[in-house]
């Protein structure tokens, strides 16, 4: 395992983790469980695919139909699910920035 070469790693520490090259081999091909930084991929969400999932909800013509409280709920909801910015759910969805800024901050 170790040559006799310069090596920015030292061998004999090497050997005491691995008892040959086939483990330390081994070792290196495992496929770790751990999120080291706790980093998870977020779907961004498309303007064409945020208004789908609007309308799934409810249709555009029956969200000004429905309480105010109940619609803040609607786009906040929204909001906490797609993980979107308030600048694609005023693009997506139509309504105006100012609105979604003030229903989210509540």
């Amino acid at each position: 395992m170790y040559d006799s070469k310069d090596y920015l790693i030292d061998g004999e520490i090497m050997k005491v983790y691995f008892n040959n090259i086939k483990s330390f081999i081994e070792f290196h091909k495992e496929i770790g469980k751990e999120d080291y930084m706790d980093y998870e991929d977020i779907k961004k969400y498309s303007d064409d695919e945020l208004l789908e999932l609007f309308k799934k909800r409810i249709g555009l013509d029956d969200f000004y139909k429905i309480p105010l409280a109940d619609r803040a709920k609607l786009i906040k909801d929204i909001y906490q699910e797609t993980g979107a910015s308030i600048r694609d759910l005023n693009r997506g969805l139509g309504i105006g920035r100012s609105i979604i800024e003030r229903v989210v901050r509540i």
